[in-house]
C-alpha cells in the first residue's frame, strides 16, 4: 500500500510538472499521449527523478537525464528514444530498462500495424449543423486513409433522435465503399439521444463480433457537440461490461464533460476540442487513441498474437485484487 501511495504521489507530481512547463500550442496534454510514451517516461521517471532546476544537473548523466525530461516536455518524441538510448550508466541493467523504454516510445511513433474494429458513433442532431457535419466526415474519411492494416475493420453509424447505419463494420480492403456511403450521407439533424446510439452500437459490433482468440476489442469514438437527451450511464456499463472501449470525444462549448467520463469511464478516454475545425486536424490524436489503447480481455481468455519486432500490443483485464493473477506466455 505504501508503495502504491508513493507511485501516486511521483505521477502526479511530474504530471504537474509537465502541465506546467510544457507549450500548449505545441505540445499536448499529458492525457492526450499515446499510452506507450506515457508508460516509458512514468518507468523513467520513477527511477530517476525529475526536475527541470539547473541545479540539478551538474554531471553528465544528469545533464543526459536532462534531455529526456526536454524532449517529453516538448514532444519532440524521436529525440526522446535517442536520449534514452544515450544513457550510457555502466549498469547493464539499467542501460536494458533505458533500450526497452526507448522501444516503448519508437512503437507509439511508428505506422500502426495493430488489427482494429473501430465504430463511429456520430451526433447530428440540431445544434451541430450541415457545416460542422461535413468536417466530421472529412475527419472521418482522413482517418480510413490513414491505416494500412485491411484487417482493420471500420463502421460508422449517425444518430439524433434515432440512429442510422451509415456502413456497417467493414475491411478496409473496401474503404472505397465506406467513403462513398459516408459523403453520401445527409445531415439529419434532430434531438440527440446518445443512450439509444451507443446500444445499438453495440448491438451491431457484437452481431459480427471477431472470435476471443483474436483478442481484439471493438472501439466505438463517440463524437458530440452537447448534453445526451437519455440516459448514458446504463449503456456505457453495457459497454464496458462487453469489453467494448469508448472514447468519447467533445466538440464546442456546450459539452458536459462529466457526462463524457460516465461514458468512457475512464477521463483518460475523453477528448474534446474547441470545435470542428480543431477537430477536423486531429486525425492523428484519434489514430493513437486507437493504436495504442489496450486490448480489455476476460479471465481465461485465450489469446493467438503475433507481435512482429519493436511493436508493442497492450491487453488489460479487471480482476479481483484479493486473488493472485496469473499470466502465461
Amino acid at each position: 500500500r505504501l508503495r502504491e501511495v508513493v507511485f501516486d504521489a511521483i505521477l502526479k507530481d511530474f504530471v504537474d510538472l509537465y502541465e506546467t512547463n510544457r507549450d500548449p500550442a505545441t505540445s499536448k496534454k499529458f492525457a492526450e499521449i499515446p499510452y506507450a510514451i506515457r508508460t516509458a517516461i512514468f518507468d523513467f521517471v520513477y527511477q530517476n527523478g525529475a526536475s527541470i532546476d539547473p541545479m540539478d544537473f551538474v554531471t553528465e548523466a544528469a545533464l543526459l537525464a536532462k534531455k529526456v525530461l526536454e524532449s517529453f516536455i516538448t514532444n519532440d518524441f524521436k529525440r526522446l528514444s535517442k536520449s534514452l538510448r544515450s544513457l550510457g550508466e555502466t549498469s547493464q541493467s539499467f542501460r536494458a530498462r533505458r533500450r526497452d523504454e526507448a522501444d516503448l516510445v519508437d512503437s507509439a511513433i511508428q505506422d500502426c500495424d495493430k488489427t482494429l474494429d473501430v465504430m463511429f458513433l456520430v451526433d447530428e442532431s440540431g445544434s451541430i449543423g450541415k457545416a460542422d457535419f461535413e468536417k466530421v466526415k472529412i475527419l472521418i474519411t482522413n482517418f480510413i486513409k490513414n491505416f494500412e492494416n485491411k484487417r482493420t475493420r471500420v463502421g460508422i453509424i449517425t444518430y439524433d433522435n434515432t440512429p442510422t447505419v451509415v456502413h456497417d463494420l467493414d475491411y478496409l480492403q473496401n474503404s472505397a465503399e465506406i467513403i462513398k456511403d459516408l459523403e453520401e450521407h445527409t445531415y439529419g439533424a434532430g434531438g440527440t439521444k446518445t443512450g439509444l446510439a451507443i446500444n445499438f452500437a453495440l448491438g451491431i459490433i457484437n452481431r459480427s463480433r471477431r472470435g476471443d482468440s483474436e483478442g481484439i476489442s471493438p472501439n466505438i469514438f463517440l463524437l458530440t457537440d452537447g448534453q445526451a437527451e437519455d440516459d448514458v450511464v446504463v449503456p456505457a456499463k453495457l459497454a464496458r461490461e462487453q469489453k467494448v472501449v469508448i472514447t468519447a470525444i467533445g466538440i464546442g462549448p456546450k459539452i458536459n464533460r462529466k457526462e463524457l467520463e460516465q461514458v468512457a469511464f475512464d477521463p483518460q478516454h475523453v477528448i474534446d476540442f474547441f470545435d470542428y475545425d480543431q477537430l477536423k486536424c486531429n486525425m492523428q490524436k484519434l489514430k493513437a487513441e486507437a493504436c495504442f489503447e489496450q486490448n480489455l480481455l476476460r479471465i481465461n481468455q485465450k489469446v493467438n498474437s503475433s507481435v512482429s519486432s519493436r511493436q508493442i500490443e497492450y491487453f488489460a483485464f479487471e480482476v479481483d485484487k484479493s486473488k493472485a493473477l496469473v499470466v502465461t506466455l
